[in-house]
């Protein structure tokens, strides 16, 4: 009897590896105690260059330059990052927490934010996340803590708005956690038809966007369409899906349509990768990963990104799919992508 309970536990595991794995991770990270005001942590004063990430797509309060060619861009980006508190101690990452901190610093900066450096001034705010376990919490917790979350995104765009775009066109970029608040703050602006003259393109990726969702905005349906949104969600082919919606929004990002077409990996113009969540790093700051050229071919199959099998060892985080690569094995198709789309804005 042991032998075929152990045998029926196996079987269930080499068949939903993912769903347990995901299962454990969210249990790991799930808070003992509902959301109470006095958890609440306290919110950012984003005059405070401290409440920023990147401002001018430079660390607040450093005089070093992350990258080349960063002279004032004609172009701003609002970039809002994933989530990356896993703690159990509150509903809502306090306000330094240095784990979350260090994957965004060293991670998500490098591997996400920095495709848009080379077109634009980025501008990155701290805000409240939620903690992971708020997608698959009760709705009362879940909504009390992305409200929370979205407050902090709300404030931090209208100072954006005010004291940093100074009138330059914009794009809304973000992945995962980030692209529920992007979706949510594009519709309170659509109506705004002041703003949304200077909107160039949303990059709203990694998260369970639907066209639905996103009316009254248009998808775009070339590389150089403006005033539209753009996403995906990465998956291998017959892999994982975190999202199985057939409406939901899929842009390849190696040809910009919306279509089940594959696209070769002749037409990747470069990916990057990293070995893990936590890396080496040197002298306390990031470390850019080495781009590879046609890595992967894609297509869009029932609302997912399907890539190919990926031939590196630099993309080995797999919990949610190619989630976590979701901007860098298309990296370099995405930089000029933005480009492109800020030229077409401007008449070039």
């Amino acid at each position: 009897m042991i032998y075929f309970f152990i045998m029926i536990v196996g079987i269930i595991l080499f068949f939903f590896s993912n769903q347990f794995a995901l299962l454990l991770f969210f249990l790991f990270a799930m808070p003992f105690h509902n959301v109470s005001f006095n958890d609440i942590p306290d919110p950012y004063n984003y005059s405070d260059n401290k409440s920023w990430f990147l401002v001018d797509s430079k660390h607040p309060g450093e005089n070093e330059v992350l990258y080349e060619n960063l002279k004032r861009k004609n172009t701003a980006v609002f970039f809002i990052h994933p989530t990356t508190y896993f703690s159990r101690g509150n509903w809502n990452q306090p306000r330094e927490n240095e784990k979350s901190i260090k994957l965004i610093r060293e991670r998500i900066i490098p591997n996400q934010a920095t495709v848009f450096f080379r077109c634009c001034d980025v501008y990155l705010p701290k805000y409240r996340q939620a903690n992971i376990y708020s997608f698959i919490a009760s709705k009362k917790n879940s909504k009390r803590a992305f409200d929370i979350a979205y407050d902090d995104i709300r404030s931090s765009f209208a100072y954006f708005d005010k004291h940093y775009r100074r009138g330059r066109p914009f794009i809304i970029a973000s992945h995962s956690q980030g692209t529920m608040h992007a979706n949510k703050l594009l519709k309170e602006l659509s109506g705004n038809q002041e703003i949304m003259s200077d909107f160039v393109i949303g990059y709203l990726v990694g998260y369970k966007v639907t066209h639905k969702s996103v009316h009254p905005l248009p998808i775009c349906q070339d590389n150089t369409e403006v005033g539209c949104i753009v996403g995906w969600n990465t998956i291998t082919q017959s892999g994982f899906k975190i999202f199985n919606d057939r409406d939901l929004v899929c842009i390849n990002p190696l040809s910009w349509k919306e279509d089940g077409g594959f696209v070769s990996r002749q037409y990747n113009l470069g990916s990057m990768g990293f070995s893990g969540w936590f890396g080496q790093t040197i002298l306390g700051k990031p470390v850019l990963f080495p781009i590879e050229e046609n890595l992967v071919g894609a297509r869009c199959n029932g609302g997912n990104l399907e890539v190919e099998t990926i031939d590196s060892n630099n993309y080995p985080v797999r919990l949610f799919a190619l989630h976590a690569y979701d901007y860098g094995l298309f990296f370099k198709n995405i930089e000029k992508n933005v480009g492109d789309r800020i030229q077409h804005f401007f008449g070039k």
